[in-house]
């Protein structure tokens, strides 16, 4: 098992337990290590060997306005990159080197592996690792060789190509263009275009006229009104009316910009040019005074003159009649003005009315111009619009073509082989000797802890102590040492007669166990040893409990209840004959299976005649009649029966007995095996004791360490801390 703490932490017990776990697996350990080297030696005499080469390409990049990047798109880094290490120029490459493969077969067979990197020293790196030490020097310089091969035919290729299908197809465009040229001016001529521009241009303005005229005309009308409902002077009038005029017919300012209407035609004949007029000043007339103003000028000059007169003369003063005379010729004059604007005024109305009466007239002679004018674009664009732009595309072409042509020699980068940037070695970089046999070593030692510990982790059986009963859920009652051979072939360690005292001693520790692992702190009466397995000890277990029991000094009777199979009575060299097959079968006293058990307390009875219906025997009232009647004559009672796993002996006993003793083979009965058995007994109510790990290997380094308080040498060391005493007595 592999060791682990419980509570996280290293202790020193780990870590002999690690050493032991080493000691147990140092052979393996040893031989997977050596496997590692034997493989590397292996490796090493039948790998083919791998040259290595470093070689550097200088790239130089000049970026122009027309060249081979805007023609062929085939100067990039990436491009250049990509293609170096593409499949065909492999192929290229190993055909001008004298191999005729595939890029697969090259990869396999000739060049391990190729990498093309750019540097920040504006070069490229190609690594190349092949199998042959002529193609590692060879292979980088003759890759740009094919390269460069490559991309001029290529560039030669496509340039004559486009050359040609450009050509072919410019002249189809050509073609096309005239036929959409005549097809646009027979559809030109067939809508009258021309002639409905020209109508449409005659009536242009007529709704700006007709917007003007409305404009004065309301004026007009506002005038009038403004004039009839308020009381105005003679002067108040003329203004009003003079204030009209200005407006009905507004002089140019200087600095104004007016827009003037052409009638021409753009490309697409649908929109009139317009032109813009500036107002300098020798465009425009200094204003004149009107006539009234003058007169009112004057007016107010002989009003003063005559309110000066009037402070010194009378009225009949002849120089007061002569301005009085003068004033009155003004004011007729004035009345005069004032008569002729009215008059004017309902001219210019009549006029303007006149000739708003012939713009509506117009009106449907301009929309039926209008209605045609669009129903002849709306044709017009329906044709432009289902036709491509042949003279751009037209255009593109040729410029491509001019492009192709001026940059078909013009290159954006310039490659150049500059050889090996690290020397070319002779000797293959693999296998490489000292690498092989570090990583052979290092796979070695890798191997010789992962697979024993993974041997450790897979190994069910039970070996330690506090494990088992972490999983069982039951008491560990000791350990019992493996029996190692000897000439003897006794296996009773209990007894005045016996020589393993150490053995005497794990036993009496089973033996206080018992009784500490009682409900009432006593030792229970009848006893039961089974185990999962056969051949796990329960019958030595058995046996020399039964005698540590004697020794003590209780009467102890040890019954070997495997009545198919029992062997207690070659333990003890006893007859076997009759037994507790032949006093259940027989219906013969038990005192006729009583034997000597080589103690004064100890008596036994062997398993007699072997029989295969034991089951039947067992479950009987018989057998329980007559355990009841051993009870009142013995202290102890060991009962030692057959395995659980398979057979029905011991869950059928387990209901009279006091407690069931589980044996364990340590090292060897898996723990699945002994969870089944221990679950069966379970839940046929069984009451369990505890268990004993038998047979416990202290030739392991692990267990000898973690149990040296079970070893003889614990025992013997104990005891001879008494000799100084005894030999005092001596």
């Amino acid at each position: 098992m592999i060791p682990r703490t419980k509570k996280g932490v290293f202790t020193e017990n780990d870590l002999m337990m690690y050493f032991a776990l080493i000691v147990k697996h140092l052979r393996l350990m040893v031989l997977l290590v050596c496997f590692s080297l034997l493989l590397g030696l292996t490796y090493y005499t039948y790998a083919r060997p791998l040259y290595y080469a470093v070689s550097e390409i200088s790239y130089d990049s000049l970026s122009r306005t027309v060249d081979t990047q805007l023609a062929f798109k085939d100067s990039r880094e990436r491009f250049v990159r990509s293609k170096l290490a593409s499949a065909y120029i492999k192929e290229r490459t190993a055909e001008r080197l004298g191999i005729k493969a595939t890029a697969r077969e090259i990869e396999r067979k000739y060049i391990r592996k190729m990498t093309v990197r750019f540097t920040p020293q504006n070069t490229i790196r190609v690594e190349v690792f092949a199998y042959s030490y002529d193609l590692a020097r060879d292979w980088a310089e003759t890759t740009l060789q094919q390269f460069l091969l490559d991309r001029e035919e290529k560039r030669r290729s496509r340039a004559d190509m486009t050359v040609k299908t450009f050509s072919k197809e410019m002249e189809e465009m050509q073609e096309r263009m005239d036929q959409i040229f005549n097809s646009k001016y027979d559809l030109r001529t067939s809508n009258d275009l021309t002639k409905i521009t020209i109508e449409l241009n005659h009536y242009k303005g007529i709704r700006k006229d007709l917007l003007i005229v409305t404009n004065k005309l309301g004026m007009m009308e506002r005038t009038r009104q403004i004039l009839d409902s308020q009381s105005f002077d003679t002067m108040g009038k003329l203004s009003v009316l003079s204030a009209l005029e200005k407006e009905l017919d507004p002089s140019l300012n200087i600095g104004q910009i007016l827009q003037q209407d052409n009638g021409s035609f753009g490309g697409s004949e649908t929109e009139s040019s317009s032109s813009s007029v500036v107002i300098v000043p020798g465009m425009v007339q200094s204003p004149n005074r009107q006539s009234w103003e003058k007169l009112d000028l004057e007016r107010r000059q002989k009003k003063r003159e005559h309110d000066d007169l009037a402070r010194t003369f009378l009225p009949k003063h002849p120089k007061m009649v002569v301005v009085i005379k003068q004033l009155e010729q003004i004011e007729r004059a004035l009345d005069l003005e004032l008569e002729v604007a009215f008059n004017r005024l309902e001219s210019n109305y009549a006029t303007l009315a006149a000739k708003m009466r012939e713009l509506e007239a117009t009106l449907p002679a301009y929309h039926d111009v209008m209605r045609r004018y669009e129903k002849a674009m709306q044709a017009y664009k329906s044709f432009d619009s289902g036709q491509l732009a042949w003279s751009k595309l037209h255009a593109d072409m040729e410029k491509r073509l001019n492009v192709l042509d001026f940059a078909e020699d013009k290159d954006r980068d310039v490659l150049k082989y500059l050889g090996y940037s690290e020397s070319l070695r002779n000797n293959p970089v693999s296998p490489h000797r000292a690498k092989l046999a570090i990583y052979s070593l290092l796979f070695g030692f890798a191997l010789a802890i992962a697979v024993p510990f993974l041997l450790e982790f897979l190994d069910s059986r039970i070996s330690d102590l506090e494990d088992a009963e972490e999983s069982l859920h039951l008491r560990g009652l000791g350990i019992v040492p493996q029996i190692e051979s000897s000439g003897s072939d006794s296996q009773l360690f209990v007894g005045e007669n016996a020589s393993d005292h150490y053995f005497q001693e794990n036993f009496r520790v089973i033996r206080a166990n018992l009784g500490m692992n009682s409900e009432t702190g006593a030792l229970p009466q009848v006893i039961i040893v089974t185990s999962a397995m056969p051949q796990e000890g329960k019958t030595v277990v058995s046996s020399n409990l039964a005698l540590s029991f004697a020794t003590k000094g209780d009467r102890t009777l040890l019954i070997d209840a495997d009545l198919r199979r029992g062997r207690l009575h070659r333990v003890f060299k006893a007859q076997n004959k009759p037994g507790l097959s032949d006093i259940l079968a027989e219906k013969r006293p038990i005192e006729d299976a009583f034997r000597p058990g080589g103690h004064e307390n100890l008596t036994l009875v062997t398993c007699g005649k072997h029989v295969d219906f034991a089951c039947e025997l067992l479950d009987g009232p018989s057998f329980a009649a007559l355990l009841g009647d051993l009870r009142k004559k013995y202290d102890r009672i060991i009962i030692d029966t057959p395995p659980v796993l398979g057979l029905a002996e011991t869950s059928i006993i387990q209901r009279l007995a006091d407690g069931v003793v589980f044996v364990i083979w340590g090292g060897f009965t898996p723990m699945r095996n002994v969870k089944s058995a221990i679950q069966s007994l379970e839940m046929n109510g069984t009451k369990f004791l505890g268990f004993v790990l038998n047979r416990l290997d202290f030739h392991a380094l692990g267990n000898r360490y973690k149990y040296f308080y079970y070893a003889p040498n614990y025992y013997y060391n104990y005891r001879a801390l008494e000799a100084p005493s005894s030999l005092a007595e001596k």
